[in-house]
């Protein structure tokens, strides 16, 4: 049930950053969230069924 719940906060967290870098104006910020949005990607493909392991480099440091 907490591996649902895991994939359902990804998904969510997913749509948000899409959303949001659809709205992005400036190219850094537009950048930044398309990187999220990879990388929460990643972690969603990674959570399936059947898959073994964790994301790696799934923390990405979003201060440069």
């Amino acid at each position: 049930m907490a591996e649902s719940n895991d994939r359902k906060e990804l998904e969510r967290r997913l749509e948000q950053a899409k959303r949001i870098a659809d709205l992005a104006l400036d190219p850094l910020t537009k950048d930044r969230l398309q990187r999220l949005v990879q990388e929460l990607e990643e972690q969603l493909r990674l959570s399936e069924p059947g898959t073994v392991g964790r994301p790696t480099g799934s923390r990405t440091r979003m201060s440069d």
